[in-house]
């Protein structure tokens, strides 16, 4: 394939030519030299060209020698742009099984090899909840109403967002890694020069970790030091009271405002006039559960007023990827440096940024 700088030489070669059929090659390849935008080329090889593209009168490349392709054509690409590019779960297995239903002369690395020709490269998709009409109307329908309660304008009255304690518990975050296997091997020019005890890679599938509680308001983070780790008070409560599975209940959940979450906020607010938020799970909405945070916190975001899927707008889920983070790409020996690296990044937190 001729590139754009050859064919535009040729072609400027060919133009001259045409119009003045008389000029000699060392004409020609001087008024190249002295024109505007000059080939970057020295004068022999410019000289060179010119031979051989008068000679040949054309800007197109001779017939390279061997076979000539007869999968990855012009057409083949077009077909297979139209069916992979930017689209979503389209995988080169899946075109090369589209196109062998439809009896077009292709193979897998066919496909593949395109691919890289075109300099496409494959993004992959991130993680997210997945949202059906329904679950988007009772979003809007519920931030229209959380909106007209707390307010809109920052410089109002009314504005009370800044008092909203947005709490909730993080996922687990594990000392180490999640394995990639794609980066399970060893450089070597046979496999007999790698040893045995090199040779299968030994994963650890399930590692120690911590689960997180914590805050945010307008004013910082709760608590202020460090995250409450959540999981040792949990494997605590469940020896005490016998229950066998290490799971939260509203009896758990009850129990954990009334030792934990009221403390932490009067520590720090002791007049308690924060507006208390948590999650809308069916245990945190339970009698009981209701009926203690009715009792140590004046004012709550009603439950009623809230909906499913609505995690990724509370403010709390971005501290918890904030310190997803940082940790990204460390491994740890132990969980008491794991909860250093953790309660250093909670701590590099401000009120500044909490009010953002």
């Amino acid at each position: 394939m001729v590139k754009n700088a050859d064919y535009q030489l040729r072609t400027n070669i060919l133009a001259l030519h045409n119009l003045c059929p008389s000029w000699p090659n060392r004409r020609i390849a001087s008024e190249l030299q002295n024109s505007e935008n000059p080939p970057s080329k020295p004068r022999y090889l410019i000289l060179k060209i010119i031979k051989r593209t008068i000679e040949r009168r054309t800007v197109e490349d001779r017939p390279r020698s061997g076979r000539k392709r007869t999968t990855r054509t012009a057409q083949f690409k077009q077909k297979v742009q139209k069916f992979i590019y930017n689209k979503k779960n389209r995988s080169t297995r899946k075109c090369n099984d589209f196109f062998k239903r439809k009896n077009i002369k292709t193979s897998k690395s066919s496909v593949w090899r395109l691919c890289k020709e075109s300099k496409w490269k494959f993004f992959r998709l991130k993680r997210s909840q997945k949202l059906t009409a329904t679950h988007k109307a009772n979003r809007v329908t519920t931030c229209r109403i959380l909106l007209q309660k707390y307010g809109v304008n920052r410089n109002a009255k009314r504005f009370q967002w800044r008092k909203v304690l947005n709490t909730d518990f993080s996922g687990s975050t594990r000392l180490i890694r999640p394995n990639n296997n794609k980066n399970d091997g060893i450089w070597a020019a046979t496999a007999d020069e790698i040893d045995s005890d090199n040779r299968n890679a030994g994963v650890q599938k399930f590692s120690a970790g911590v689960i997180l509680w914590g805050g945010i308001s307008g004013d910082g983070l709760y608590p202020r030091n460090a995250p409450f780790y959540f999981n040792e008070w949990l494997d605590k409560k469940c020896i005490q009271i016998g229950k066998t599975r290490r799971t939260l209940d509203s009896r758990l959940y009850s129990m954990f405002i009334q030792k934990v979450i009221a403390p932490t906020v009067k520590q720090i607010r002791p007049q308690m006039d924060l507006i208390f938020q948590d999650d809308c799970d069916r245990k945190q909405r339970t009698k009981q559960v209701l009926g203690t945070v009715t009792k140590y916190f004046h004012q709550r975001i009603d439950p009623n007023d809230c909906t499913s899927k609505m995690a990724d707008i509370w403010p709390i889920e971005n501290i918890w990827v904030i310190i997803k983070e940082k940790l990204r790409g460390m491994e740890f020996q132990n969980i008491r440096t794991l909860k250093a690296a953790i309660n250093k990044v909670w701590r590099s937190i401000d009120a500044t940024t909490c009010k953002k």
